[in-house]
């Protein structure tokens, strides 16, 4: 794993690959959760499509599928990298003729497209637990938001507003149809806390505009917004209600506004 590829897109490429191996029928889990001992553990590896290294003059050979025209932030970037196991980021570099290129990021786009419609088919299975253990990750630090006087607009203006693609536009497209699900998970929540809703809403409005101040717009604000309301995790259960609660704040409240 090369230290030059940036944080952004290491998140990036986990989190659309699910955290498992693009290769097809693989599709192993690629981490381990922490416990009350340990760290968690990083089994998976980014391997790059086109290779990293150039050869040298003293024999070394180029890295598989070495493309001279490329500039280093293009290797290292996430549209050249595909998240494997071991085992099969050995395969593709030993057998660069049979792994070429275009067939790796043809692997790569539909993986990509199996992980993003798993979490789609998770979403109507949503339940109030995994509401309830998303939000309580939400709720552990809420900050103190400074009143801030919006106008809210309806969401496709801020899908507009926003840049927001087909890949986001897709996730809130389901995600509203689970709206009535956490509506009824935050009233609930709010007959014994009366301040849980606006709580909720105080942490997706700190990550928001964590974001902003950070550079993140159009699909990567909402990707990295979408991380975090799901607790980093690779559970796509878990993934789903973050979205859901993710959507239905972007419905109700003041996120994406700008």
């Amino acid at each position: 794993m090369s230290s030059s590829i940036s944080h952004k897109h290491m998140k990036l490429l986990l989190q659309r690959s699910g955290d498992r191996c693009a290769f097809p029928d693989c599709r192993k889990l690629l981490s381990v959760s922490s416990n009350d001992l340990d760290d968690a553990v990083i089994l998976g590896e980014m391997a790059h499509i086109s290779g990293e290294k150039a050869g040298s003059k003293t024999g070394n050979n180029a890295s598989a599928r070495y493309d001279v025209k490329m500039t280093d932030d293009e290797r290292n970037s996430y549209k050249n990298l595909i998240y494997l196991c071991r085992e099969h980021h050995r395969i593709i570099d030993e057998q660069e003729n049979t792994y070429s290129v275009d067939r790796l990021l043809k692997m790569k786009n539909e993986h990509e497209l199996w992980v993003q419609e798993s979490l789609t088919q998770a979403m109507p299975q949503i339940n109030f637990d995994q509401l309830e253990e998303i939000t309580k990750h939400l709720l552990a630090n809420v900050p103190n938001i400074p009143e801030t006087q919006y106008t809210l607009i309806p969401p496709e203006e801020k899908i507009q507003r926003n840049g927001l693609t087909e890949r986001s536009r897709e996730y809130i497209k389901h995600g509203m149809l689970s709206s009535n699900a956490v509506y009824q998970f935050i009233q609930t929540k709010s007959i014994v806390d009366s301040d849980f809703a606006e709580r909720l809403k105080a942490g997706f409005l700190e990550k928001y505009f964590f974001c902003i101040r950070s550079g993140y717009k159009n699909d990567d604000l909402f990707e990295e917004i979408q991380i975090f309301s799901a607790g980093n995790s690779r559970d796509f259960k878990r993934q789903a209600a973050g979205i859901a609660v993710l959507v239905y704040l972007f419905e109700a409240c003041e996120i994406f506004e700008r």
